[in-house]
């Protein structure tokens, strides 16, 4: 493999020359093509293109000036930590974008509206006799380890009947700390 890091160097070089050379039609054969490409790489400016290039050009000008391993892996590690900061705020945006509320939950809300006395057992008796009409169940499960299936934006999604009652508990929370 390698002996050194500027083995290392050499080789991104070639690589990158190599392509830049064969996309142009030539080769690194000759010495005036690779300290004319080094050259070009030296002082890449990718103000006109994408944003994300500017990366790319940072280490095109760092091997095109022959800066050391060092300076190189720095920018890499410092490419790393930006990449990742950028993520985490992704994620976050994300995680704070707030979903649809559940067809299943808003269901069992507005059963529970209508009688405040309401059971799992009358739950589940309702959402049966729901799901004939279809607009939010689909169909129900009464066997042992049976699910109800309803609809949702995206598609069909299910919930275990023994998942119920706890549904129903959470509900009853929640519009208890709302009055």
């Amino acid at each position: 493999m390698f002996q050194s890091m500027n083995e290392v160097v050499d080789a991104v070089q070639e690589l990158v020359g190599g392509a830049v050379a064969r996309r142009i039609g030539t080769t690194l054969d000759d010495p005036r093509v690779r300290v004319k490409l080094l050259e070009d790489m030296a002082h890449f400016d990718p103000n006109h293109m994408n944003p994300e290039l500017l990366r790319s050009a940072k280490l095109c000008r760092m091997i095109g000036s022959g800066q050391s391993f060092s300076e190189l892996e720095a920018c890499v590690d410092q490419i790393e930590k930006e990449q990742a900061a950028a993520e985490s705020q992704r994620q976050s945006r994300r995680a704070r974008t707030p979903r649809p509320p559940d067809p299943l939950n808003q269901l069992i809300r507005d059963l529970y509206q209508q009688n405040r006395k309401l059971s799992a057992n009358q739950l589940l008796d309702e959402l049966i006799e729901s799901s004939s009409k279809g607009r939010v169940v689909v169909s129900v499960d009464d066997t042992k380890e049976g699910c109800v299936h309803y609809k949702t934006s995206s598609g069909t999604k299910s919930c275990k009947i023994s998942g119920l009652p706890s549904r129903l508990t959470r509900l009853k929370r929640d519009a208890k700390v709302k009055e």
